[in-house]
């Protein structure tokens, strides 16, 4: 999914909320982060450069990074390779982030790799909006007897 397929997604579950079509061209972003980075490292084994590469591209989204780098690097090949993508956040609603990276892994004859690394693109999240509410004053019984809390009661 593209980052305006997303939008148009959160678009529409806010009118399946009631939202109007009017409110819909208010519609506001929370967070909107722009991010671009690059790394290059060399290393003996696929798991510290591996390590070296994740902690040199800060700045970008973690769910992100592990999957770039775990791409990157993969176990014994030399590549060349770019990609465009839209991960949706699943834990946070609204959530989203947009990029498009490349890379260049050589695995060279000593077992090593030499590995660069580019990403650049965007952290979305949708601003909420409460439109309107409705309240409800509710009473609650929490009990039914008196709480005998840390006495002994006789029988």
């Amino acid at each position: 999914r593209d980052l305006s397929t997303f939008v148009t997604f959160e678009k529409a579950n806010l009118m399946k909320r009631g939202v109007t079509s009017d409110d819909i061209e208010n519609v506001s972003t929370d967070v909107f982060k722009m991010y671009a980075r690059a790394n290059c490292v060399q290393g003996e084994d696929s798991e510290n450069v591996r390590l070296a590469l994740y902690t040199g591209l800060d700045g970008i989204p973690d769910s992100v990074r592990h999957k770039l780098v775990a791409m990157a690097v993969a176990e014994g090949i030399s590549q060349k390779y770019s990609i465009q993508d839209t991960i949706t956040d699943f834990q946070e609603e609204g959530r989203a982030f947009s990029y498009k990276a490349f890379w260049s892994t050589v695995y060279l004859p000593n077992g090593g790799y030499d590995t660069c690394l580019l990403a650049t693109g965007v952290d979305l999240t949708m601003a909420e909006t409460i439109v309107s509410w409705n309240e409800i004053p509710q009473k609650v019984q929490v009990a039914q007897e008196p709480c005998h809390c840390g006495k002994k009661v006789k029988n």
